[in-house]
């Protein structure tokens, strides 16, 4: 997937300043050593520039848009809860 390719500085500008709920959803899907790293990245990059963060966000959303579009991402939902495939 996406943040498999992405670095964890990467991984680091794409969480910051994010809502808890954005950051949790991005490091359940890394393992808890490569989370612990980007954590540690974040800390050491601050402050980061909001034209560094909006880039690397920005990519990542295109990457998801791209995916949706082509039928390989799935977001839909019961009772509230999302899906992706």
């Amino acid at each position: 997937g996406k943040l498999a390719s992405m670095s964890e500085i990467d991984i680091a500008y794409l969480i910051a300043g994010k809502d808890e709920k954005f950051r949790s959803k991005i490091l359940s899907n890394v393992s808890t050593g490569r989370g612990d790293v980007i954590l540690e990245e974040e800390q050491l990059h601050k402050p980061m520039l909001k034209k560094d963060v909006d880039k690397i966000t920005g990519e990542f959303m295109s990457y998801l848009r791209s995916k949706w579009e082509s039928g390989e991402l799935f977001i839909g939902g019961r009772d509230g809860e999302e899906y992706v495939r």
